[in-house]
């Protein structure tokens, strides 16, 4: 989500704010990368925001199938197209 984040506080002219999301955003990833091999539990939430950042771009069917936590999540933060592209990005880079 600090992924997206960045990206408001950029499009507001807020350059430190984009760089702490950023940065948020990229220990978030490293932690995820070092916990998942440990902690398979982390996968399947994983895998269901994984699904509805795809479901909200169109790419992974129909938004009933995504998780409908994270839908509902997705919806009520009002994620854009480009922020939930960035979202998808951050996710994949998560991947072991």
């Amino acid at each position: 989500m600090p992924a997206g984040t960045a990206l408001v506080h950029q499009r507001m002219g807020n350059a430190a704010g984009a760089d702490a999301s950023r940065l948020t955003a990229r220990r978030a990833m490293l932690l995820l990368r070092a916990m998942l091999p440990t902690q398979p539990a982390l996968a399947p939430p994983l895998a269901a925001l994984r699904a509805a950042v795809a479901a909200a771009l169109g790419d992974g069917g129909g938004a009933g199938e995504a998780d409908p936590y994270w839908a509902d999540f997705l919806v009520r933060w009002g994620y854009d197209q480009e922020q939930l592209e960035l979202i998808r990005v951050a996710l994949a880079e998560c991947e072991v």
